[in-house]
């Protein structure tokens, strides 16, 4: 055999040799991809019962891992927890570990949007406005980014009085609403209480402003006393007397 036959001969039977233990050293390494594809899951899986009916709407977005990454393949089930997140947090992180014969430990970083309809000004509306159904719509919007007090679409706002100017295309937050003050200073208003087992009721004299709930000073018309008075309805106070 010639020199060069036998060097083409080695160097065919070095490539053969080298390709299992090529494909060896590939399969000992986990692939990372699937890992992170995991992680999303269980965090979805862990988030879910918390969101109720937006559960539909949230979306979670697992950030790049390195690609040089070189973790042992696992021997045993990849284990994943989660960094405790609420469903109103916009991250969130994934522990994934390997606790078999080899153990190794992996953080996967992850963004989270709940969406969800919420209202917004359908045009300006000036402080003190009372909320009519024309004056604001509903859009989507990633929750966790327009922070608390949003209205949503079980909450009923029209009639209240609006504590703040809005522009349009604004978000409506609850904190900016209150029940409207349906009695004003100087309003005539009948006062009503309950003696001895009788309703009785007399002229009064509002003075001061009140809403639902509130109480107020309120003139009665007739002994011209001062009394301390709960709005009831427009135009109607009660009085307890002991």
């Amino acid at each position: 055999m010639s020199i060069g036959v036998f060097a083409r001969f080695s160097v065919a039977a070095l490539f053969y040799l080298t390709i299992p233990y090529i494909a060896q050293a590939q399969d000992s390494w986990e692939d990372i991809e699937p890992l992170r594809n995991q992680a999303q899951q269980h965090l979805i899986d862990y988030l879910k019962p918390s969101a109720g009916a937006a559960a539909r709407d949230i979306e979670v977005k697992m950030l790049p891992l390195d690609p040089r990454l070189r973790l042992s393949r696992c021997d045993v089930a990849v284990d994943y927890q989660i960094n405790a997140p609420v469903v109103s947090a916009s991250s969130a992180t994934v522990k994934i570990s390997c606790n078999g014969n080899v153990h190794w430990t992996l953080y996967a970083p992850a963004q989270i949007a709940v969406f969800g309809d919420t209202a917004v000004a359908s045009h300006s509306l000036e402080r003190g406005s009372l909320i009519q159904p024309g004056d604001f719509h509903f859009v989507r919007q990633n929750l966790n980014q327009i922070g608390a007090n949003y209205v949503d679409p079980a909450a009923v706002i029209v009639g209240q009085e609006l504590k703040r100017s809005l522009r349009e295309g604004d978000t409506l937050r609850l904190s900016y609403l209150e029940l409207p003050k349906i009695v004003q200073r100087g309003d005539r208003v009948t006062l009503e209480a309950q003696a001895l087992g009788l309703n009785v009721a007399a002229p009064g004299l509002a003075m001061a402003n009140g809403k639902i709930g509130e109480r107020i000073q309120v003139k009665n018309a007739q002994s011209n006393k001062i009394v301390d008075a709960l709005v009831i309805a427009p135009g109607r106070v009660r009085v307890k007397y002991e």
